[in-house]
């Protein structure tokens, strides 16, 4: 690999790593707002749980995905950081489990 390929590979997996980085950020930002409001929403009294039960649901579904593609972005996080040569140890514990 010539010096201008290594630079390209080093671009692309600065860019690569940017962007995962941004996806987490996202996805975590969704996560706690949605935990937020689902401890908000569990102080209420028991009469006005029913009413906010769809909100419970959505929350719940909306905490769910965000996790599998946070889970989806470290998977990518590790291979690119296997590509790179680097070992995540600690990325790749978290995105097993």
């Amino acid at each position: 690999m010539d010096d201008l390929e290594k630079t390209k590979a080093e671009e692309q997996a600065s860019e690569t790593l940017a962007s995962l980085c941004c996806d987490l950020k996202n996805f975590l930002s969704v996560v706690s707002g949605n935990a937020q409001l689902l401890a908000e929403l569990s102080h209420k009294e028991l009469s006005e749980q029913a009413t906010h039960r769809d909100q419970f649901i959505s929350s719940s579904q909306d905490i769910r995905e965000a996790s599998e593609q946070m889970t989806e972005s470290l998977h990518r996080l590790v291979h690119l950081c296997d590509a790179l040569g680097k070992p995540c140890d600690s990325v790749s514990d978290k995105a097993s489990s």
